[in-house]
């Protein structure tokens, strides 16, 4: 039954979505980890992100307690920590193939990550089937949420793993992303279909969530670009986002900081409009 948990412990979920298709949500407060996911197969388990260390360990332990079963196969929706540090030790523990993004790949590399047998590196957009299941995994050749974002979609269920890309609006983060980008992205990802978000962070949604997301983001960005023109800033230093942010949001002139503090609270929408500021001065917003 889609939809099932099947597993709660200490932060985790584990979510019964489609048949052989696994949602794993994890309390960011609780655990510090990413959502992931798990692809039931014959002879093992393919893990949708790595997670931390600890998560990768505990991610492995669900596997065998939940499947009977080793996680064999690897696919990142980017490299960011929560998502792939992780990756060594479900490399370790038996898992000898590996798909992402060539950005994510690239970061890895520079971490020093040594990369499993069989690694694929996708630049573009790339189908590929394991043990059956029909997988579509692409991106949008662009930065949005970082410089490897990937999609992972099982088009058989009309699903799709996110990764960071699409999340709830309290775990946005903007730092190594492109505002302007990510808004085009939502829009891509809105007209494909897709009945089933497995976000980065937050819960199961559908495709009702991008025009959530869009107008968080917009907000960000209306919010910044009309206190960059108020006040003619320069500085994309992070001090100066953080006090550009909070002068906006007490701004009662500035619309697009009432709407995201209305959105996602003062303290979270002065966090993101610091973020979205710089990537406004750096030619990313």
């Amino acid at each position: 039954m889609a939809n099932e948990i099947i597993f709660s412990k200490e932060g985790v979920q584990v979510i019964k979505v489609a048949d052989r298709v696994y949602f794993r949500r994890a309390d960011w407060g609780a655990k510090e980890q990413c959502n992931s996911g798990y692809i039931l197969l014959s002879d093992g388990v393919a893990a949708i992100d790595a997670s931390t260390k600890e998560g990768a360990v505990e991610m492995m332990e669900e596997a065998a307690a939940l499947f009977g079963k080793p996680i064999t196969h690897v696919i990142l929706t980017h490299g960011h920590w929560d998502h792939a540090d992780g990756l060594p030790a479900l490399i370790k523990g038996g898992a000898k193939n590996l798909i992402a993004a060539e950005g994510a790949v690239s970061l890895l590399e520079a971490n020093g990550v040594k990369l499993p047998e069989f690694t694929l590196r996708i630049a573009d957009k790339a189908r590929f089937d394991i043990d059956g299941i029909g997988f579509e995994a692409f991106t949008f050749g662009k930065a949005v949420h970082s410089d490897g974002d990937l999609f992972i979609s099982i088009p058989t269920h009309n699903l799709v793993f996110t990764g960071d890309a699409v999340s709830e609006a309290p775990f946005l983060f903007f730092k190594n992303g492109n505002a302007a980008n990510w808004i085009e992205t939502l829009d891509a990802m809105e007209s494909l279909g897709f009945s089933t978000l497995c976000v980065g962070h937050g819960g199961v949604k559908d495709g009702a969530h991008y025009a959530d997301q869009r107008a968080y983001i917009q907000a960000l960005r209306d919010a910044m670009r009309a206190f960059i023109a108020k006040s003619g800033a320069t500085d994309p230093s992070e001090e100066a986002g953080a006090k550009a942010a909070k002068e906006a949001a007490g701004d009662p002139a500035n619309a697009g900081a009432a709407l995201a503090v209305k959105i996602n609270g003062a303290e979270k929408a002065i966090s993101h409009m610091s973020q979205v500021y710089t990537l406004l001065l750096e030619g990313k917003g």
